[in-house]
């Protein structure tokens, strides 16, 4: 799923955006195993040692790879939905 997400956004965006993807969502997938929940994202931000700020960025990342998985239809759920659920 992430390389694929990765490789999607190569075309029109810096590096610099490709690694921010990276960084914050490689940690992301490994702690939830591709069980992606609104759940999973509150655990997650609730378990980072960093800034509120910190873990708004994070949750950016997670945010457009949610959305990049909806609209490739690989989730059949309202993700919009989960997402106003994840509190930072």
């Amino acid at each position: 799923m992430l390389t694929e997400f990765l490789s999607s956004r190569r075309q029109g965006l810096s590096p610099r955006t490709i690694e921010f993807y990276k960084y914050t969502l490689e940690p992301f997938l490994q702690y939830c195993g591709g069980e992606i929940t609104s759940e999973a994202i509150n655990a997650f931000l609730a378990s980072l040692h960093c800034s509120t700020g910190g873990k708004h960025a994070y949750y950016r990342g997670i945010e457009v790879f949610v959305n990049y998985l909806e609209k490739c239809a690989q989730f059949h759920q309202n993700w919009s939905y989960w997402l106003a659920r994840a509190y930072i």
